[in-house]
């Protein structure tokens, strides 16, 4: 993503966000539909595995974040990163999103629901992507 672009994604929807993920967590076949889409749209390298930076993409993807809005925090997406992982080989197949995915809607969806009642800590809404741009090839 170029500079300017970074420089003026705006925040994200939370309530376009917030409805999405809550109908996600009501239907776990849509949520797996949905993570095996998200997977798909952002293997670009087709390799069917996820480094972080698609991963980070792919889990902004699921929650229903648009390509020009901020996404979830750094902090979020580096501890989702890590849950997803199984194999401990590096990268995340689709067999681990696709299984991971209701877990990561629903620990987003509870720390943003805690958040909203004070009970969080003040987030870096400064989006993810930024992190892993030195990884990518």
């Amino acid at each position: 993503m170029s500079f300017l672009k970074k420089l003026f994604r705006k925040k994200m929807d939370k309530t376009r966000v917030r409805e999405n993920v809550e109908t996600l967590l009501d239907d776990e076949e849509a949520c797996a539909t949905a993570a095996a889409e998200a997977f798909a749209k952002c293997d670009t390298k087709g390799t069917g595995v996820l480094d972080k930076k698609q991963a980070d993409k792919a889990i902004n993807t699921l929650i229903g974040a648009q390509e020009n809005e901020k996404g979830i925090p750094k902090h979020l997406i580096k501890e989702f990163i890590q849950d997803l992982d199984y194999d401990g080989e590096g990268g995340i197949s689709q067999e681990e999103f696709v299984t991971a995915a209701w877990d990561i809607l629903s620990k987003y969806h509870e720390k943003e629901l805690a958040k909203e009642a004070g009970e969080a800590e003040p987030s870096d809404d400064s989006g993810s992507e930024e992190e892993f741009e030195e990884e990518e090839d």
